[in-house]
């Protein structure tokens, strides 16, 4: 008779648990303190990149490498759109310019083999999906939940924009009868065939994508029926969407969702989204706040507001985001968008690292949103700014992020500067963070803080630290920044230990 040791197996499961079980009960990303973020076990802001238009939409960007990337920066965050049809023909007489050729293009959707849709290829079948598209979600967000990377996946952004080449136009296969969508006469010159249709120079069906069949109830429960008027399908389509997303990405503990990004100006179609995710999955859910119809701050249904804005004013910006943070109740806000322009030099990469500082310093996170993962696409002629904006982000995440500085417990507190163009974040009695835009002389009041505290400056360019140096307390201290642009002073209590 065989003995069976019950210890040696009880062994055997403590270790299979220890290699399991941890992965199963990683904490999800959460808000700390009402204004910054817990993910890891540590408070944080996110300071990430952004692949809008890119990532999911082609399938020669190598977004391993992108990741990569990131992490090697120490980057920890990303915003993905989670789909949009690439505005082009398969003649190559219209491109992203982006992007420069005709893409290997992917949508959650397969095509059907029949028909032409308006890009040259053949009618999408929205009743079938791409395991390419949803193989490739998950395993993006996968292998960023292993670099601890949050990725945020914009839901329903700006697709209709580019109604000319979407799925759910019904000259591509789609619910919605082209008909009723209202048209833009526009002359097609080679100049315009050239550049990229993300506002669909010709049709803007945005209302219509908005429009649900009814607003307060699921077609999920129903078998689809092909003579169902396009309203109801255009819900139904977009539900299946929606939960398949959710299966695949909701149990992820680095995933947040920003829905309805630049707001659809209907509450009823956004009041239905808020509801489908939260009654799905417990992830966060983020509201652009400059275009929704209601009033996402007080909702409690929304946990993270975002906000764009195209100023590269950083008094602007960081008064903007100042207000943000005071605003009750107490939210994060995000600048999700800071791109005036896709394509030219201006702004600069080091408008965009100030811009980058001043958010942070009112509390705030951000994406640069220049879209250099376009550059990893090795056919892409895009290369400029990529490798320098990610160093910038990954010296601010190293930081405010991985320096010991306790960002949650910090608020900004400008009132202090005296002189200059400068910001100031503090928790009052132990840390002291003042940023200055410019290299120019600072006067900070430092009248409430009478002992002495250990000072030492920051480049934003290099992420070097100064020498350290003492502070007397107790009136107005003038410092010069010792480095030949904007410069980062981090200040802290002699003798106290930072909670």
């Amino acid at each position: 008779m065989h003995k069976i040791n019950l210890f040696g197996i009880a062994a055997i499961s403590l270790v299979i648990c220890v290699l399991t079980c941890e992965a199963v009960a990683k904490e999800k990303i959460r808000i700390k303190n009402g204004h910054f973020f817990e993910y890891n076990g540590k408070p944080i802001i996110l300071i990430g990149d952004s692949a809008t238009q890119s990532v999911m939409q082609n399938l020669n960007v190598n977004y391993k490498a992108w990741l990569d990337a990131l992490a090697a920066n120490q980057v920890n965050a990303a915003l993905i759109w989670a789909w949009m049809a690439v505005p082009q023909t398969v003649d190559g007489l219209l491109v992203d310019r982006r992007y420069g050729y005709v893409v290997p293009d992917i949508t959650p959707w397969v095509r059907s083999g029949k028909g032409s849709a308006n890009d040259g290829k053949s009618l999408w079948d929205l009743t079938k999906f791409d395991r390419r598209y949803w193989d490739r979600i998950q395993n993006l967000v996968d292998y960023a939940e292993s670099k601890g990377i949050v990725i945020v996946i914009s839901v329903f952004d700006g697709w209709p924009k580019s109604f000319w080449s979407h799925p759910f136009n019904d000259q591509n296969g789609g619910p919605i009868p082209s008909e009723i969508v209202h048209s833009k006469p526009k002359v097609f010159t080679k100049r315009w065939l050239k550049s990229i249709v993300t506002r669909s120079r010709n049709m803007d069906g945005r209302q219509q994508f908005w429009t649900l069949s009814e607003y307060q109830a699921e077609m999920l429960g129903r078998s689809y029926d092909q003579s169902w008027p396009w309203e109801l399908k255009n819900q139904y389509f977009q539900e299946k969407f929606a939960e398949k997303l959710l299966q695949v990405t909701c149990n992820n503990s680095n995933v947040i969702y920003e829905l309805v990004n630049e707001g659809s100006s209907n509450k009823l179609y956004d009041d239905h989204w808020i509801r489908f995710f939260n009654k799905r999955c417990d992830s966060l859910i983020i509201i652009n706040d400059d275009y929704t119809p209601f009033d996402a701050r007080s909702s409690k249904t929304v946990d993270a507001i975002s906000w764009h804005s195209h100023s590269m004013d950083t008094e602007e910006i960081n008064y903007r985001w100042l207000k943000g943070f005071r605003n009750q109740p107490a939210k994060p806000v995000i600048n999700s968008e800071t791109v005036p322009g896709y394509y030219s030099d201006s702004p600069s990469v080091d408008d965009f690292r100030k811009i980058i500082w001043s958010t942070a310093m009112a509390g705030g996170s951000i994406f640069v949103q220049d879209d250099t993962v376009f550059a990893f696409d090795p056919e892409s002629p895009q290369k400029p700014k990529g490798e320098i904006l990610r160093k910038y982000l990954g010296v601010a995440n190293k930081f405010f992020n991985a320096s010991g500085i306790r960002i949650d417990q910090m608020i900004p507190h400008n009132r202090m500067i005296n002189k200059g163009n400068a910001f100031a974040l503090i928790s009052e009695g132990k840390e002291y963070i003042i940023y200055v835009a410019e290299n120019d002389r600072i006067d900070v009041d430092l009248s409430d803080m009478k002992g002495l505290l250990e000072a030492e400056w920051y480049d934003p360019s290099e992420g070097i630290y100064s020498e350290r140096f003492i502070v007397h307390g107790g009136g107005s201290v003038s410092f010069d920044p010792p480095f030949s642009e904007d410069a980062a002073l981090y200040m802290k209590v002699k003798n106290q230990e930072v909670d």
